[in-house]
């Protein structure tokens, strides 16, 4: 992880491209995601996060239905995102695809691109 410590740090500079969301109990952070908007009709789920100790409690079951119902109700038609390749399943229970992939830092490691249409109407 230190590896992406920089790619991964939320910044004021990214804040003010990104919409982020994050979970909390009490003053406990659980896990978060930001996205951006590609273009009218994408927006490019930037990350989804859930601190270690909260994986498997439903967090980020909580943050991505979050995320598909506000997608929804901006009537935005498709979403694009890297996963960690880790979480990959996680993104394909919800309909998402691999369509490409992109490389990382670290030669030879890859990001599976995946897109998810939905369905506004």
């Amino acid at each position: 992880m230190a590896l992406w410590d920089d790619e991964l740090t939320i910044t004021p500079e990214y804040l003010q491209v990104h919409t982020v969301f994050k979970a909390c109990r009490g003053n406990s952070l659980l896990g978060n995601y930001s996205f951006r908007s590609k273009d009218a009709q994408t927006m490019l789920m930037d990350n989804l996060f859930v601190e270690p100790e909260y994986i498997g409690q439903q967090v980020g079951n909580r943050l991505m239905t979050h995320f598909l119902r506000l997608m929804t109700e901006k009537q935005i038609h498709r979403i694009l995102l890297h996963a960690d390749p880790h979480a990959m399943r996680f993104y394909l229970q919800y309909g998402f695809d691999v369509i490409g992939q992109l490389p990382t830092s670290i030669p030879g490691r890859f990001l599976p691109t995946m897109s998810l249409d939905l369905d506004t109407e």
